[in-house]
């Protein structure tokens, strides 16, 4: 399943009722009648994911209208009368089976092609001390924002919770429990307040080799990135069905002991600075590329780690995205965590010896207002042609040669992308694009179509 993420959508994934083959007794599940809509829906919330699953199909979620599907039907919007958590969508995932799996900020939902079934999410063994919160659709409790969804190679669906940090659906019985991982998560993070049951988990992503990565950097925890070893995801202390006790101390650091064995942490050969990466990628040789908030970015290569920053040009940038392209060159783009202040520091291109440097000035995404340099997403065409999404000036594409940048006079009126997908989808080879305001661009090689239902102003 491709899918395209980005960081600004980060920046704003026991008992249930799950199985892959019928809908266990007590849950309910809703049976939905297409509704396909002419448009795409109002001015109102962000594109913030496009992701595209194997038949093809493009899913769009969005940050206050639900998730829409784009297919040979037209477009249909599915929201929280559907039997999603909540019309905040904060992950979608295609596990193997075809089941189409949504994370919000009010829970999991998992689509079986004709059904949203909601996921129950046991309460945790502590007290949540995290306070409800609203946005412009409701109030939920913290614990239930659910993000992150990840299928490891045994099946199981991973997923973070901002209240109880990392949950695990067993593939086979369709259980939910929270990880064993917690306890030595929150050890690890030293939290300040020990009634804070907020892990800080910031992301979960598995690798070629099976390996789960995890890092944490928020609500006030320690930066950190762990690789979880392949061959001890599925161990019993990992999946808590262990016999530790662990309000017993001797059990609690027999059980930490065992956890910790699976886990590598990643930090600097000083080991004196930890890392929590921002985006993240795998590339053709197996290298793993990490982006971080405020150090430009490190290649990791199973041993050692090579930190690209200061001469190489990244300054102390947030690298937001990292693309690989069909020629093996990697790029990344910057960003800021500056909220008064749009300015990046454009592109970069690495091709194994020489990491050129792009900014506007050469033609980067240059036809917004802001000319800001903040790049949030990037990917590569049929054609071969590597596209970028700009927070603040539009779109542009670079064909080896020069760029050409698109905006609202070419059909994208948002300035701001968030999110941007290539492939051949329904309807032919396209590039999408997400936006603020609702934004979602379809893009031909000939010119762009709107999803973006026009609203007068009052």
């Amino acid at each position: 399943m491709k899918q395209i993420i980005s960081f600004m959508a980060l920046a704003m994934l026991f008992f249930s009722c799950v199985a892959h083959s019928k809908t266990p007794a007590g849950c309910q599940q809703k049976i939905i009648a297409r509704k396909v809509v002419t448009d795409y829906g109002t001015r109102v919330g962000n594109i913030s994911i496009i992701v595209q699953d194997k038949a093809g199909r493009i899913w769009v979620g969005s940050t206050l209208q639900g998730l829409y599907l784009y297919d040979d039907k037209g477009i249909t919007n599915f929201t929280a009368k559907d039997g999603l958590g909540s019309d905040y969508i904060t992950s979608v995932m295609e596990a193997r089976d075809g089941v189409i799996w949504v994370g919000t900020e009010a829970g999991i939902s998992r689509y079986n092609g004709k059904s949203f079934t909601p996921v129950s999410i046991p309460a945790s063994d502590e007290r949540d001390f995290l306070p409800a919160f609203r946005n412009d659709i409701g109030q939920y409790p913290r614990s239930r924002w659910a993000g992150s969804l990840v299928q490891d190679r045994a099946g199981n669906i991973w997923f973070k919770t901002t209240g109880f940090g990392i949950y695990c659906i067993d593939g086979k019985s369709g259980v939910v429990r929270q990880t064993g991982m917690k306890n030595f998560m929150k050890r690890e993070a030293s939290m300040p307040d020990t009634k804070r049951d907020d892990l800080g988990i910031s992301a979960i992503v598995e690798d070629r080799k099976g390996n789960l990565w995890f890092t944490t950097g928020s609500c006030g925890t320690k930066n950190a990135t762990y690789r979880l070893a392949a061959a001890r995801v599925s161990h019993p202390c990992v999946m808590n069905t262990c016999r530790h006790h662990v309000s017993n101390p001797i059990d609690a650091a027999a059980h930490n002991r065992e956890i910790e064995s699976g886990l590598t942490k990643i930090e600097t050969r000083e080991g004196r600075h930890s890392i929590a990466f921002t985006s993240f990628l795998e590339d053709k040789a197996g290298n793993i590329w990490l982006g971080t908030w405020d150090s430009g970015a490190y290649r990791y290569n199973g041993q050692q780690l090579t930190h690209f920053l200061g001469k190489e040009g990244f300054d102390h940038n947030l690298v937001g995205t990292i693309f690989e392209d069909k020629s093996g060159s990697i790029w990344f783009g910057t960003g800021t965590l500056n909220s008064n202040n749009y300015e990046g520091n454009g592109a970069f291109r690495y091709d194994g010896k020489t990491l050129t440097h792009f900014t506007s000035k050469d033609g980067l995404c240059n036809k917004g207002k802001f000319h800001a340099n903040t790049i949030s997403c990037i990917t590569q065409d049929s054609d071969g042609k590597i596209w970028f999404g700009s927070d603040g000036d539009g779109a542009c594409y670079y064909d080896g040669r020069s760029f050409t940048s698109f905006g609202a006079k070419e059909g994208l009126s948002c300035d701001r992308v968030y999110c941007v997908l290539s492939g051949n989808t329904v309807g032919g080879s396209n590039v999408w694009f997400g936006a603020e305001e609702m934004g979602l661009y379809r893009y031909n090689g000939k010119g762009f179509t709107s999803f973006t239902r026009k609203v007068q102003a009052p």
